[in-house]
């Protein structure tokens, strides 16, 4: 706001109290002759060949011909947009309701399940020994541990003393740091690129404030219904930021939308994250709490593991 209030105290100039400033007498001028021109239309007269290639403004309906397929393409991605949003909330709707209704189900059967647990729980079944043997664990170690000295000799080859020497010898041989040679390419492209040195007290001429204060002067003194007049337009108007803008005009357009669908699909994704996390919770409340009701029907000296065979070889 602060930086907002400096710049137009920079580009706007003092007005007595009690009258309107420039700006708004042009543009209540440029409304008024538009509002003139629009009641003063008549088709019939319009389109008279002679009239319209003669004395016609035609600067408008030649821009509105070359505008056409973009309305018709903004107004048909805002409809668009407002039935697939209508769409997206309907499914939205319809999946949260059979979202719900699986969700009824589960629980259903999970209770019917619970129902059905033994009073002694579930006995697991346990294959072999729970732990292998001694002599087996002593005879996989052994090789790891010599493996082990063996590449630490490896590394421990060469001494501190000799690494230091390695290092003077590089830097002995004139190779230049990598600071330096940064540091010089960067003054030689400020050297390149710097604008030329100005008299002490003058302004310079390709300064950032003028070129801002310039391009002021230009969008104040701009009024539509002057620079759209015919002659005008043709022979005296700066057409280049016009053709520019409508060079430019299906990059911005796409630009904006694929921005603004990028901001809803996120909105969309957060909103399905949330979703999913509430359903990852739930499942797990459910999960913590068959689990804390089966650990209720454990017996006192706990489960007892099924062996089969001995727990050795004989």
């Amino acid at each position: 706001m602060a930086l907002r209030l400096a710049a137009l105290r920079r580009f706007a100039k003092s007005v007595p109290l009690g009258l309107p400033s420039p700006q708004v007498v042009s543009l209540q001028a440029s409304v008024k002759n538009l509002g003139d021109s629009v009641k003063s239309f008549k088709v019939s007269k319009y389109f008279e060949e002679k009239y319209f290639w003669e004395k016609a403004n035609v600067g408008p309906f030649f821009l509105l011909l070359l505008f056409t397929p973009t309305i018709y393409r903004s107004i048909k991605d805002a409809y668009w947009t407002r039935q697939l949003r209508k769409m997206n909330t309907e499914e939205i709707i319809s999946d949260r309701y059979d979202w719900l209704k699986v969700s009824m189900i589960q629980d259903e059967v999970e209770a019917e399940l619970l129902k059905q647990v033994p009073s002694g729980g579930i006995q697991p079944l346990q294959l072999g020994a729970a732990s292998p043997p001694e002599h087996a664990t002593a005879a996989v170690a052994a090789p790891l541990g010599r493996g082990v000295r063996v590449r630490c000799a490896g590394r421990c080859r060469r001494s501190p003393r000799e690494r230091v020497r390695a290092v003077r010898r590089r830097s002995s041989v004139g190779e230049p740091p990598s600071s330096t040679l940064a540091m010089a390419l960067r003054l030689a492209s400020l050297r390149r690129f710097c604008s030329k040195p100005v008299p002490l007290g003058l302004p310079s001429q390709s300064s950032l404030k003028a070129s801002f204060k310039s391009f002021g002067d230009s969008v104040k003194g701009f009024k539509a219904g002057q620079y759209f007049e015919e002659k005008y337009f043709w022979e005296k108007a700066n057409v280049g930021p016009f053709f520019l803008m409508l060079l430019f005009t299906p990059t911005i357009y796409r630009s904006l939308k694929d921005a603004y669908w990028t901001r809803q699909l996120r909105k969309m994704n957060t909103e399905e994250i949330i979703s999913d996390r509430y359903d990852w919770l739930k499942v797990s409340m459910i999960q913590d709490e068959v689990e804390a009701e089966l650990l209720k029907e454990v017996p006192v000296g706990g489960f007892q593991p099924l062996q089969l065979g001995p727990s050795s070889p004989p």
